[in-house]
């Protein structure tokens, strides 16, 4: 803006010039974007369409629409919902259609949380369902330029199963916001696929987050989000790059980096030791808690009711100094009903003190810290 003199009132006018640019090398005709839940436009737990008009790519594109960049328009698979469908929260729906779909989160209540936000009962505009025709998009997929779908790894990018409506609720490769794009039985292209066909002139890729980040938000259970190893992650990024670079031998983009996780707003981390104990009371525990736990470990290796490895996952140990956090890993075996059975049932609320004092202690670090919902324990 510049502002000039108004000579009949004395007071200035200020005169909007409108910004201009240059594409450098660049051609952004058609941008095309490649990615998960950012590049699809999810906030607060979930797809909806303020989000989408707010998505990363959008954001890019509006500047490159500034007179003499070159930009095109921008088209997004409306997901035509106001809420959304959240994607970190089991859904009542699921178990009883009577109940309300649950969508994207708002902070409220007097210490404010994020809460989940309830269409009306009936209202299924965010079901991702192919029933729902709201949800179905009908248009070209030649004509998208945004190609991001929530909550998937890197190699899911890369296979036709993501897309294919008949593993729906039998396979964890499918995901119905890729399904979304292609009319019922789907499974017969790739989101690299579509991407690279979309005959994009610059591309953003930013795919590979949720290979860790959904992994470390679900506590590290494999069995609700994947890990990808290096090599496989080396290997699909590889193939995915490849592919788009090969569909235009002018074609130009950018690539995302990860942040480090403990910088985003949802982790914090604290040491996997930082439980102060003198030596009076890691005697005390030792002598009350980890010598008989540890010896009811071993008796349930003798009766094969564990491994000798799980044992070795569970064995207690106090000492003077800092001691590591005590954890509830619902992975290894419930062994609640032998200890009552064989005499080390005492041992229970024991143990449970001691996993409430570390709670304590952690939740003093969450506010120490400011961090909200989730500790991460940084080895």
């Amino acid at each position: 803006m510049r502002a000039r003199s108004n000579h009949l009132r004395g007071t200035p006018v200020v005169e909007v010039v409108p910004p201009t640019g240059t594409p450098g090398n660049a051609n952004f005709a058609k941008f095309v974007a490649i990615g998960n839940s950012f590049v699809a436009g999810v906030q607060a737990g979930a797809l909806f369409t303020e989000g989408q008009n707010n998505s990363l790519p959008a954001i890019m594109a509006e500047q490159f629409k500034i007179s003499g960049v070159g930009g095109g328009p921008f088209v997004q698979a409306d997901i035509k919902a106001s809420l959304g469908w959240n994607l970190f929260v089991t859904q009542p729906f699921l178990a009883d259609n009577t109940k309300p779909i649950l969508g994207r989160l708002l902070l409220q209540g007097a210490s404010p949380k994020p809460t989940p936000q309830a269409y009306a009962v009936g209202n299924i505009e965010a079901l991702p369902s192919p029933l729902n025709t709201n949800f179905m998009f009908t248009g070209s997929k030649a004509t998208l330029n945004n190609f991001g779908v929530p909550a998937i790894v890197l190699g899911q990018s890369l296979i036709p199963q993501t897309g294919d409506w008949t593993l729906a609720g039998l396979d964890p490769r499918f995901s119905p916001f890729y399904g979304r794009l292609a009319p019922v039985p789907g499974g017969a292209t790739t989101i690299i696929g579509d991407a690279a066909a979309a005959g994009g002139s610059f591309f953003l890729f930013y795919l590979g987050l949720d290979d860790f980040f959904l992994y470390a938000a679900f506590g590290g259970d494999p069995t609700k989000a994947p890990f990808t190893s290096g090599p496989a992650f080396q290997a699909q990024y590889g193939a995915a790059i490849g592919a788009l670079l090969g569909s235009n031998a002018n074609l130009k983009g950018v690539v995302g980096n990860f942040p480090d996780i403990f910088v985003t707003p949802h982790f914090t981390s604290v040491t996997y030791n930082p439980i102060p104990l003198d030596a009076a009371t890691a005697t005390s525990l030792t002598t009350n808690l980890a010598t008989p736990y540890n010896g009811f470990l071993n008796a349930m290796v003798g009766a094969n009711v564990i491994t000798a490895a799980e044992r070795d996952k569970r064995l207690l140990s106090f000492a003077a100094g800092q001691n590591k956090v005590l954890l509830t890993d619902e992975t290894l075996t419930d062994l609640t009903a032998a200890m009552n059975a064989n005499g080390a049932g005492a041992l229970v609320p024991m143990l449970w003190l001691v996993k409430l004092q570390v709670l304590i202690f952690c939740r003093f670090l969450l506010v120490v810290y400011s961090a909200p919902w989730l500790v991460v324990i940084q080895v």
